[in-house]
């Protein structure tokens, strides 16, 4: 007779995800000894659990030491490359700003000086 299920998530509570995969991996493994259609090829069974235990034990694969040793470098040094290039930026910026200051500046000077000559005259 088929099992019926409704989903990992039916009637589990608070289990943890490994514990739900291990589940549904039991689950999956007693189908192809109760399903006929499945029964054929007995090897398939023995060959699907193998590569279950040698998956668990290979854990997190070759990713895990790329990603350190590849991935990890790259991204500081784009860190490092956005930091001066920011840096150089606000300096632009500032240097710019110190400029458009100065000039305002000289530009007030002169014109209170003008100022201060036309008055004068007054003065007198």
């Amino acid at each position: 007779m088929r099992e019926r299920r409704t989903g990992p998530s039916a009637g589990l509570g608070d289990m943890s995800r490994k514990k739900i995969v291990e589940r549904e991996i039991e689950a999956t493994l007693r189908c192809f000894e109760t399903e006929p259609r499945l029964a054929d090829d007995p090897g398939f069974y023995a060959a699907l659990r193998r590569r279950i235990r040698v998956e668990e034990k290979a854990g997190p694969g070759i990713a895990l030491p790329v990603r350190r040793r590849v991935l990890v470098p790259a991204l500081l040094t784009l860190m490092v490359v956005l930091n001066i290039v920011t840096a150089l930026a606000v300096t632009r910026t500032r240097r710019t700003e110190t400029q458009t200051r100065e000039q305002g500046l000289a530009a007030l000077v002169q014109t209170y000086a003008a100022d201060q000559a036309e008055f004068a005259s007054y003065l007198k």
